[in-house]
């Protein structure tokens, strides 16, 4: 089976942009700024951070059908697997914590006190 030179040159090039696409969503949530106040304040940080592993996904599918072209023993068939072998583990993990929170209790204790505290007067009572 012959590789054309174009393929063989495809999947490192895939590689390297799995790469920066992965590691730059980490980079890419860490400095995008908060754009709101309170509750919502970090979800165009969750949504940058998202669309950069969306990219680094094709990514990861393209080099793993890039490298179904390679010969079995070429070491590089087996390098073009590990996105694909990443982003199953980053699936895993996501589902286990999933899982997890979904099925864990809070601990047992008493509940709390949920009355108002008295709040102090900054009125003088003298009228």
């Amino acid at each position: 089976m012959t590789v054309s030179t174009a393929h063989r040159r495809m999947v490192p090039l895939l590689l390297f942009a799995w790469a920066i696409a992965y590691l730059g969503s980490f980079l890419a949530f860490y400095v995008t700024p908060e754009n709101d106040f309170g509750f919502t304040a970090g979800w165009n940080r969750i949504g940058v951070f998202v669309v950069w592993q969306f990219v680094a996904t094709v990514m990861a599918a393209l080099t793993a059908v890039f490298s179904r072209s390679l010969p079995r023993r070429d070491p590089m068939r087996n390098l073009a697997l590990l996105p694909i072998g990443v982003l199953g583990l980053s699936a895993a993990s996501l589902a286990t914590l999933f899982i997890w929170v979904s099925l864990s209790q809070p601990a047992a204790g008493p509940a709390p006190d949920l009355t108002p505290a008295p709040v102090a007067s900054t009125q003088s009572a003298v009228g």
